[in-house]
């Protein structure tokens, strides 16, 4: 019985250990986005905690987020509200493959991230969901890869939704936008929120009878709305 307790309580005692140390993790991580200058020294404990066999030496910058990430690997990961504090961590670029979802991507997306879609056809509808992202063709500036890279909405909505606050750092580039249709604007709604558009082709599209942008398949604006269209 004795043994049992001793057990029990060094589990216990674990247990408590590992909430603790992802505590100071999440404070850390929230610090270092408040008070940059502080990262080295806050990862280099995060380091020899989360991660004994790498070096603090690891550390080349307090711009350098590389170290934080692998700590929050190492801890078993950390809540999506910490990871997305911190500004610059390395982005990524995530590519998406004709059967694939794109809205999948941009969900499992991070800030700065980039969502890169071959070419193809992609039968669905697209919310930013206010991420700071890039979604785009594997070449915005082909015009033969924009015609062929085609999100089609199937008449189910608009095919591209702006609606969380997307300032111009949400950013849609080089798609064909298509087969929409909602009295917001079959092609893109954009509604208080000031994403970037560029190098898309928006065609096909049908707008209830409201707003004449709508009619042509653009955003239903709800003013104001600095929108940035480019060559579209």
């Amino acid at each position: 019985m004795c043994m049992k307790g001793k057990r029990a309580n060094l589990r216990l005692s674990q247990s408590g250990l590992r909430s603790g140390l992802r505590m100071v993790l999440g404070i850390a991580v929230i610090m270092s986005v408040l008070m940059p200058g502080l990262v080295a020294v806050l990862v280099s404990g995060l380091i020899l905690t989360y991660a004994p066999r790498a070096q603090a030496s690891d550390i080349r910058a307090p711009g350098d987020y590389s170290a934080i990430q692998a700590a929050i690997d190492a801890a078993g990961g950390a809540d999506p509200l910490i990871t997305d504090l911190i500004p610059t961590m390395a982005p990524k670029e995530i590519h998406v493959y004709p059967g694939e979802s794109i809205q999948g991507k941009i969900d499992s997306a991070h800030r700065g991230d980039t969502v890169i879609i071959h070419e193809g056809r992609y039968v669905e509808v697209i919310d930013f969901k206010g991420k700071v992202i890039t979604v785009r063709s594997i070449d915005p500036n082909d015009p033969d890869v924009v015609a062929a890279t085609i999100i089609d909405a199937n008449q189910t909505g608009s095919a591209v939704t702006f609606t969380n606050g997307e300032d111009t750092r949400s950013v849609l580039s080089g798609l064909t936008l298509q087969n929409g249709k909602s009295a917001s604007g079959g092609g893109i709604y954009c509604n208080y929120s000031s994403p970037i558009i560029s190098k898309c082709i928006i065609s096909g599209n049908t707008g209830l009878p409201l707003p004449p942008m709508a009619a042509a398949g653009l955003p239903a604006s709800t003013p104001p709305n600095p929108l940035s269209l480019h060559v579209c």
